[in-house]
């Protein structure tokens, strides 16, 4: 990424940082706030950096609860990733906790991620047999990495076979 230094009484126009908020929206789709981060790290001022966004949520470029519901499909098809995960990778891009815990949640339902859980812990078995306490900590672990709840991490872990009371 590339930083543009301001120099004194040099400043960007509105119309430069809506042209630059809309070739970023070209590449991929952004949250409000990084849209702002990006053009304030780009030397535009806070006030215009705040006037662009109002206006391209006036348009419906920009909305962080479409982005949201948007970034979480994405994620969940490519790999397996527990609530927890998908709502501190959508607070990471400048969604608001709130929204981010409330999308996740909507779109991965508790035995959506058990089942994605399960799916995960067989697959880890596969590889790294989980028959000793050891291999059952290294199941434990990765699960928890990939951003799945307790809960939905015992039940994955006895699925394979293993007694996870010793793990907690």
């Amino acid at each position: 990424m590339r930083i543009r230094k301001v120099s004194g009484a040099a400043a960007f126009s509105a119309e430069e940082a809506r042209f630059k908020a809309l070739r970023l929206l070209e590449r991929r789709p952004h949250a409000e706030r990084e849209i702002a981060r990006k053009l304030e790290l780009r030397g535009f001022e806070a006030g215009t950096v705040a006037r662009v966004v109002d206006r391209l949520k006036e348009h419906g470029l920009l909305d962080d609860a479409r982005f949201a519901h948007d970034f979480v499909r994405w994620r969940l098809a490519g790999r397996a990733e527990g609530r927890r995960l998908l709502a501190g990778r959508l607070i990471a891009r400048g969604v608001e906790r709130g929204l981010a815990d409330r999308v996740a949640a909507e779109m991965l339902p508790e035995p959506e991620e058990r089942a994605l859980a399960a799916e995960a812990a067989r697959k880890f078995v596969k590889r790294h047999p989980a028959g000793d306490l050891k291999g059952r900590r290294l199941l434990y672990a990765f699960l928890a990495r990939r951003g799945f709840g307790p809960d939905a991490i015992r039940r994955a872990v006895r699925l394979t076979g293993a007694d996870s009371e010793d793990v907690d």
